[in-house]
């Protein structure tokens, strides 16, 4: 005797009330997976990425609001190139620590996913080694999607430093060219005259020494002094004993120095064992 099967109990419901007068089985409004097409699953790619991309801003690059007192000093900071280097410095650590966390993230993500595939059954686990490569290599661009990420990333830190350096650089060499115009410029008091350079020093001591009006006026057209800005230091080297004295012993000292130059060159010359080449010997 052929023991006969039971039909299975059924369990009927009240549909939602929501849901009266429409069709069950017409795909939903996001797509029915048999109906997607090439296009609708690139936007639904892209979409994912935002996803991600905002869930890894929202976890791994939280930043502490400020409180008023740390507002203030920053509003009220000096505007000065030490301070806008200083903070150039601080946005650079500030993208070194998002982009090793985005990698640290980047690799677990990865670790985990692996795990996953390789605990997952599919039909490549049949194909030639070659071909799973192949397989992997088409379907899990990680590599593509992490270097578009981190250059995202990347590109949203230049953005910001970028224009921070540009106007660095802007301000030191308007230093630097304000540092030079300063230094060119004629002093006016001995106190002015020893923030010069050595070399600057000895200019104006021959400049002070000269024993001629045309010479000194040489020396005016060819470092482009103007007569108003010597006057000032030459009433006082006239003035003042003590200063013409160590501006006579700064020049005496400079031209014994080149005289010292020039004979240890001369002695050099006249001292130095000539090598008579020899020529070889011709049969």
């Amino acid at each position: 005797m052929i023991p006969q099967m039971q039909a299975p109990s059924v369990t009927t419901r009240i549909p939602n009330p929501l849901y009266y007068g429409t069709n069950a089985f017409l795909p939903a409004d996001y797509g029915d997976p048999a109906t997607l097409d090439r296009k609708n699953l690139k936007s639904l790619d892209a979409a994912t990425d935002i996803l991600h991309n905002a869930l890894h801003y929202v976890n791994h690059k939280q930043r502490d609001v400020p409180d008023f007192e740390d507002m203030k000093a920053e509003l009220e900071k000096p505007d000065e190139t030490e301070s806008l280097k200083a903070e150039i410095s601080s946005i650079k650590q500030v993208f070194y620590k998002d982009m090793e966390r985005f990698y640290d993230v980047k690799a677990v993500e990865y670790k985990k996913e692996t795990e996953e595939r390789y605990k997952s059954a599919t039909p490549m686990v049949t194909c030639s080694r070659t071909a799973i490569a192949n397989d992997e290599i088409k379907d899990f661009p990680l590599v593509t999607e992490w270097s578009d990420q981190a250059e995202r990333i990347r590109y949203n830190h230049l953005k910001k430093v970028l224009p921070l350096q540009y106007e660095y650089r802007r301000r030191r060499d308007d230093e630097v060219r304000r540092q030079q115009a300063q230094q060119r410029k004629f002093p006016e008091t001995i106190q002015e005259f020893d923030t010069k350079p050595r070399d600057y020093q000895l200019r104006i001591a021959m400049w002070l020494l000269a024993d001629t009006e045309a010479r000194r006026e040489k020396y005016m057209s060819q470092y482009n002094w103007a007569w108003m800005q010597c006057t000032p230091l030459l009433e006082v080297f006239k003035k003042d004993k003590a200063f013409a004295a160590r501006i006579q012993s700064m020049v005496i000292e400079q031209v014994n120095e080149n005289l010292s130059l020039v004979f240890l060159g001369h002695f050099a010359q006249q001292h130095t064992p000539h090598v008579v080449e020899k020529k070889p010997q011709t049969f």
